[in-house]
This record gives C-alpha cells, sequence and structure tokens, in this order.
C-alpha cells in the first residue's frame, strides 16, 4: 500500500486493489475477495485481470471509472472477457 506522504492518484490505487482486497478481508474467515493480476501494454495501458467465481467483471468497469472520477481523472475503461482494460490520460 501507498506509504504516507506519497502521492496517490487512481494509478496508485488500482495497482494496490490486489493487496487492498487481502489486507481488509483477513479477518473474514469465509471472505474469498477478487485476485487481481496486472499487465502494462505500454505507459498508459493497465490490464488487470480479474480472477473470481462471481463474475462481476463488468461491475469493475463502473468501480475503476469512479476511482478515476473521485481522483479527477478521466480513464477509459473496457472489458474484454474477464480482463478490465484502463487507458490512463
Amino acid at each position: 500500500m501507498p506509504m504516507p506522504g506519497m502521492r496517490v492518484n487512481a494509478r496508485d490505487l488500482l495497482l494496490h486493489l490486489d493487496e487492498i482486497h487481502t489486507v481488509m478481508t483477513k479477518s473474514i474467515k469465509s471472505a474469498r475477495p477478487p485476485r487481481f493480476r496486472y499487465e502494462w501494454r505500454g505507459e498508459k495501458h493497465l490490464i488487470m485481470q480479474y480472477e473470481s467465481n462471481r463474475g462481476l467483471v463488468q461491475l469493475m468497469a463502473g468501480l475503476v471509472r469512479g476511482v478515476g472520477k473521485y481522483y479527477g481523472e478521466y480513464l477509459n475503461v473496457s472489458i474484454v472477457g474477464n480482463a478490465v482494460h484502463i487507458q490512463f490520460p
């Protein structure tokens, strides 16, 4: 997770999402948070592979856009299979 005083933006938060889910659900016995794998295609194109039996990858697109909006960044987001493609400004 970002260290105190470290600049946080949409990219930082999304790149730590897997770790955040793991830490936040550690004390919940039956929790099975989604897992994310990351792949960069260039400097501004991130692919987040969504791994969960719940099949909520479509929900991810809206959540990622919301993260961008929170940080004042327009993120171009699309879904291909179980992957969320994010184009940063």
